[in-house]
């Protein structure tokens, strides 16, 4: 299964200069990318990720800011990643998705970020983005600088924005990963034999699981059927997901006799 990643990445990359409605079905692609590399370290088996999401307060919800989605990896190389992350609040609106440090300093070769139309799916999240990222796209091409940090660095930004809302009353808006299926929120080794899957996923808001008894779609992770037994290349539980959000504080100025 996994020995074939190559081949549906370059589907991915088709569907980016096509129609939005060629390209719903691209979640399914991510996991195709990078077999023809063959420099991957053997740390990549037996290492583990950890991907969270920034928690922000923002005063009298005037929010124009970015959140980062960091990754921490012990400078354990990887060739991409794909993400899928959600905010089911209006209150919110993700103006975009810009490149974190890694894939940016690094110089990597392909970032793409959509929204996922979701308006006639009241069970789907409100704001839904799909985010893919590759060092190198087509091997024997242009070489990265790097791929990966020693320490903690962002892969993806996201770009939000509250100017249409107004002031709300003190709340928590969770920002969260989200799976649909196995190649949502995975991580690639560089030679495309290891594909990393969620291990735990760690909440500090609450929220609200579109499902129960592990299927798709959920806010846990892969469900077991991500983990064929039967094939050569299984893909490994390696990653912390720490999911993050906003914490708005409705804030008045105090005032004293003397200011009337």
């Amino acid at each position: 299964m996994i020995r074939f990643y190559i081949v549906e990445l370059l589907i991915i990359l088709f569907c980016i200069i096509t129609p939005v409605s060629s390209y719903a079905d691209s979640a399914s692609t991510f996991s195709e990318q990078v077999r023809n590399n063959n420099d991957e370290s053997s740390t990549f088996v037996g290492s583990s990720f950890r991907i969270s999401i920034e928690r922000v307060t923002v005063n009298n919800m005037q929010l124009n800011d970015t959140v980062d989605i960091n990754l921490e990896s012990g400078s354990t190389p990887i060739a991409g990643f794909e993400l899928k992350i959600a905010i089911d609040s209006r209150l919110i609106d993700v103006v975009e998705v810009l490149p974190g440090r890694i894939p940016d300093s690094c110089g990597w070769e392909f970032f793409n970020a959509r929204r996922i139309t979701t308006d006639q799916d009241l069970n789907r999240p409100v704001n839904l983005w799909q985010i893919v990222a590759l060092s190198e796209t087509v091997p024997g091409g242009k070489a990265p600088l790097c791929h990966s940090f020693d320490s903690d660095a962002s892969i993806a930004r996201l770009v939000l924005s509250s100017e249409h809302a107004g002031l709300v009353e003190n709340q928590s808006i969770p920002i969260y990963f989200y799976w649909e299926d196995c190649t949502d929120n995975t991580v690639s080794g560089l030679s495309g034999t290891t594909l990393a899957l969620s291990k735990h996923v760690y909440h500090y808001i609450s929220v609200p699981d579109p499902v129960s008894g592990g299927r798709f779609p959920n806010i846990t992770g892969a469900v077991p059927e991500c983990i064929d037994p039967s094939t050569r290349n299984q893909p490994k539980r390696m990653i912390d997901f720490h999911n993050g959000g906003i914490l708005c504080r409705l804030k008045f100025e105090d005032l004293s006799v003397d200011s009337f």
